[in-house]
């Protein structure tokens, strides 16, 4: 179990990169202090953890922004290959490489519970403003 765990790690390295990399990005123009990079996989006893960027205290909006980096830059990524894929011609092996990229990144796009912690706060002030919205039409 630990090997394969470990050989998806490795297979999964450029989309953790891209992962980590989207949290730190945005925190920075968000002026939000980072620390420690690590992209190495860890284990621990309730699983793998993949990387992470460790973010300075900040308030719920900065916080929301960071945490969803990787799924928003996943899918302009994403929408980027299929573009490409679209209006171009490629040989055999661009494709593969085409189709390992997409496989990666669809695979670490997604949102730990760390990634969304204080997003409730936003989805319940969106909701409210909707519900306000409705309720003046």
């Amino acid at each position: 179990m630990r090997t394969r765990l470990l050989f998806l790690a490795v297979l999964y390295f450029p989309g953790t990169v891209l992962h980590e990399m989207s949290h730190y990005v945005v925190a920075k123009l968000l002026f939000v202090r980072t620390g420690k990079i690590s992209l190495l996989p860890k284990f621990h006893d309730d699983g793998l953890e993949l990387g992470h960027v460790e973010i300075a205290h900040t308030d719920f909006v900065r916080r929301f922004f960071i945490g969803i980096a990787p799924l928003v830059v996943g899918v302009c990524v994403l929408s980027g290959i299929v573009y490409f894929l679209l209006n171009m011609r490629f040989v055999w092996w661009q494709y593969v490489l085409f189709a390992y990229t997409i496989i990666t990144v669809v695979n670490t796009m997604s949102l730990s519970k760390s990634d969304l912690v204080g997003a409730w706060k936003i989805v319940l002030i969106l909701a409210l403003a909707l519900a306000f919205v409705i309720a003046l039409h």
